[in-house]
C-alpha cells in the first residue's frame, strides 16, 4: 500500500512537471488533438460505404454472371461450356459461389492471426525493457 501511495505520488509529481514545462501535453494526454473533425467523419463513412457498395455489386455480377466468369475469365474450353449443365444447373453458380464465400472467414483468421502476433511481440519487448529496468533499480540500489 505504501509503495502504491509512493508510485502514485511520483506520477503526480512527473504529470504536474511535464504540464508545466510542455503546453501541450494536456492536448497529447486526452488525445483530444487527434479527435477526428466532423468533416473528415462524413468521408471517411462516405468512403467506406461505397466501396463496399461496389465491392458487393462486384462480387455478386461475378457469382451471377458464372458462365461469363467462366468463358472471358477462366477461358474454359468450348465444350465445358456449351453443356446442358453449365447452362442450367444452380450447381453452376456455386463453383464461384463457395470458394467467395469462404475467402471472409479465411481472411478474418489471417487479420486475427497477424494482430495475435504483433501483440505477442509487443508483450515481449515490454517484458524485456521491464526487466531491464528493474536490474537498473536493483544496480542502483545496491
Amino acid at each position: 500500500m505504501v509503495e502504491a501511495l509512493h508510485d502514485t505520488r511520483r506520477l503526480s509529481n512527473y504529470l504536474n512537471k511535464l504540464l508545466a514545462e510542455d503546453s501541450e501535453a494536456e492536448y497529447t494526454l486526452t488525445a483530444k488533438s487527434s479527435a477526428p473533425t466532423a468533416g473528415r467523419l462524413i468521408r471517411s463513412t462516405v468512403v467506406d460505404v461505397l466501396t463496399r457498395i461496389i465491392g458487393i455489386t462486384v462480387i455478386v455480377f461475378f457469382i451471377s454472371q458464372t458462365p461469363w466468369v467462366l468463358i472471358n475469365i477462366f477461358q474454359v474450353p468450348t465444350s465445358i461450356f456449351e453443356s446442358v449443365e453449365l447452362q442450367f444447373t444452380a450447381e453452376v453458380i456455386l463453383t464461384l459461389l463457395i470458394p467467395v464465400i469462404l475467402l471472409f472467414p479465411i481472411i478474418s483468421i489471417v487479420i486475427r492471426m497477424s494482430k495475435q502476433q504483433h501483440l505477442r511481440e509487443k508483450l515481449k519487448a515490454e517484458e524485456r525493457r521491464r526487466s531491464g529496468i528493474e536490474e537498473e533499480e536493483e544496480l542502483l540500489a545496491a
